[in-house]
């Protein structure tokens, strides 16, 4: 019965022999498609892994500024043109700014991907080693069973055992035994031998994993540290195109304000020689038509006391609007003094201010039925100054003459309205 037993456990330690050798087969197949895998990872990794292309944006950025002011005045680009470079030059930067962040977040999660599979071959190393440890413990057992096996054959060819017994057979299952025994255990030292073979790979494997993960980091930090490069750069041009797009507008006199629908709202910038602090915005008013293109079909001007009809019925008539924009900015600076001087003589005077003939006209009297008309000088108030050029409704027998100063000369418009109201005040 001893042998018998010792038969049966034999059996049963082969088959679980048996059974683990297959599992790690499979298991050494899942390592080699896992390393494969990572392989591939790493090559996309490296394969991601390009400089920030910067250079060309600094460069076209400067030149096509350079070119601008190193060109004479009249030779320079329209506004728009100016513009449009200024904002496809920004549309680019913020292009390469996002594939910079797209390249980044796309090496951040290869790396996590390697080291997600360089844990999984850590922990396959770790399992390998724990199946190695089992396998010789298998081995362990089953060279104790070849040792009852071979004690028990000893008793069995003593002399003092009964001869009834079946000696043969008994002796023929126990040397099938041994056999099989022998057998399970060369068996078990050759999946020990190719267990420690992988594990040797495995490890080998896992080590040039590493390797590739820290150079996979290192690249990764390369690149976020060229992004932050790259990025104050971008910064840098940003800078230098705002300020270059401040210059030119300046020179220019003209910044866009904004764009709603149809209508264009620009900036009317003072010369830079001028004190004036108030910038007069003009929305142009177009039109599309229905082969293409835009119509000018109008315009308003703010502050609304600068009178530009005669401007917008040319540049409607033409379609131009550079002609109303410059006439407009023109008129404006030009007049500016005069129409803040009006503007604060309204509110004491009922006057209004042709600006096509650049004259006053202001009611005075009682009932305001005398009205004065003004002329007032291109220059005024540096050089030029102004003159009374006709009058109606004064009563019989007065003249235009009688309204003229008796001594000095009036150069402001503010002294001939002191001047005018004191002299109408007593007819």
């Amino acid at each position: 019965m001893a042998a018998a037993n010792v038969l049966v456990d034999s059996r049963r330690v082969l088959e679980e022999v048996t059974q683990q050798n297959l599992k790690l087969v499979e298991a050494k197949e899942l390592l080699q498609e896992s390393d494969y895998n990572a392989r591939s990872v790493l090559n996309h990794t490296k394969g991601q892994c390009s400089d920030l292309k910067m250079t060309w944006l600094e460069l076209q950025t400067r030149v096509k500024i350079m070119e601008y002011l190193e060109k004479g005045r009249d030779s320079w680009p329209e506004y728009g043109a100016v513009d449009v470079d200024v904002k496809e030059a920004k549309k680019k930067a913020s292009g390469l700014k996002k594939e910079a962040a797209q390249q980044e977040k796309q090496l951040s999660d290869l790396a996590q991907q390697a080291n997600t599979k360089y844990d999984e071959h850590v922990e396959k190393v770790a399992k390998l080693q724990e199946r190695i440890t089992k396998v010789e413990k298998t081995q362990t057992k089953l060279q104790d069973l070849l040792q009852k096996h071979q004690a028990v054959g000893q008793l069995l060819n003593l002399p003092q055992i009964d001869q009834t017994f079946d000696m043969a057979a008994v002796l023929e299952q126990q040397s099938d035994g041994v056999r099989k025994a022998e057998a399970a255990l060369l068996s078990c030292g050759a999946v020990l031998v190719g267990l420690q073979q992988e594990l040797t790979q495995a490890v080998q494997e896992r080590d040039s994993f590493l390797s590739q993960k820290e150079t996979a980091e290192k690249t990764l930090e390369e690149l976020v540290n060229r992004r932050e490069q790259g990025t104050e750069r971008v910064r840098e041009h940003t800078a230098w195109c705002k300020q270059a797009y401040r210059v030119l507008s300046q020179l220019s006199g003209v910044e866009e304000h904004s764009v709603v629908g149809k209508s264009l709202t620009v900036k009317l910038l003072p010369p830079p020689d001028s004190t004036c602090n108030v910038v007069p915005l003009l929305t142009l008013h177009f039109r599309e038509q229905l082969t293409g293109g835009f119509t000018l079909e109008g315009a308003v001007v703010d502050p609304p006391s600068l009178e530009i009809e005669d401007l917008i019925d040319v540049a409607t008539e033409t379609n131009d609007a550079l002609f109303l924009v410059n006439r407009v900015r023109e008129r404006f600076f030009t007049q500016m003094p005069l129409l803040q001087e009006i503007e604060g003589l309204r509110h004491r005077y009922a006057m209004d201010y042709q600006a096509t003939k650049n004259q006053v006209r202001v009611m005075l009297g009682e009932g305001g039925r005398v009205t004065c008309t003004l002329d007032i000088g291109r220059d005024y108030p540096c050089t030029e100054g102004v003159r009374l050029v006709d009058c109606t409704g004064l009563p019989e027998g007065k003249t235009l003459h009688d309204l003229q100063p008796l001594t000095g000369q009036l150069t402001s418009l503010d002294q001939w309205m002191d001047h005018l109201t004191s002299v109408c005040s007593q007819w």
